[in-house]
């Protein structure tokens, strides 16, 4: 049984696609009637993990088991819906100049968080995206 490598790929992959920025991970928010309750249950999916809880405007939320869980008021949460994901970057000023060059508009932001500072992007493709870049001193005090 003989082993061939497979043929190079005739065109190299576009590069407009690549971002210059790292985006660190990405989540798809889970809103939740009691933090707590959801907390205890999804933390216990994967101990190892950290629980991180923050706050920000009446919005409670949680990296709980590597989900991002909320919890808040009907009418904050009401906001939020349409968000469908959260991505966390390392670089949230480039990020916005890349997503405006790509003909995404500004929902809000970018604003200073308690972990750091997010905006949220309308994609052309009508998709809401909320980019957090952490300031992991700041996150770190809390």
């Amino acid at each position: 049984m003989s082993i061939r490598s497979a043929a190079p790929c005739a065109d190299p992959p576009p590069t407009e696609l690549v971002l210059p920025m790292a985006i660190l991970h990405v989540y798809a928010p889970l809103i939740v009637p009691d933090l707590e309750q959801a907390v205890s249950a999804f933390a216990r999916l994967r101990p190892t993990v950290p629980v991180l809880r923050f706050t920000h405007r009446g919005l409670e939320a949680a990296l709980a088991g590597g989900f991002w869980l909320m919890c808040g008021r009907a009418g904050l949460l009401g906001s939020r819906a349409e968000i469908h994901t959260i991505a966390v970057v390392t670089d949230l000023q480039e990020m916005q100049q890349t997503l405006l060059a790509a003909g995404a508009r500004i929902v809000f932001g970018p604003y200073r968080i308690s972990t750091g500072q997010h905006l949220a992007a309308r994609l052309p493709s009508g998709d809401v995206v909320e980019y957090l870049q952490f300031g992991w001193l700041r996150l770190a005090a809390h």
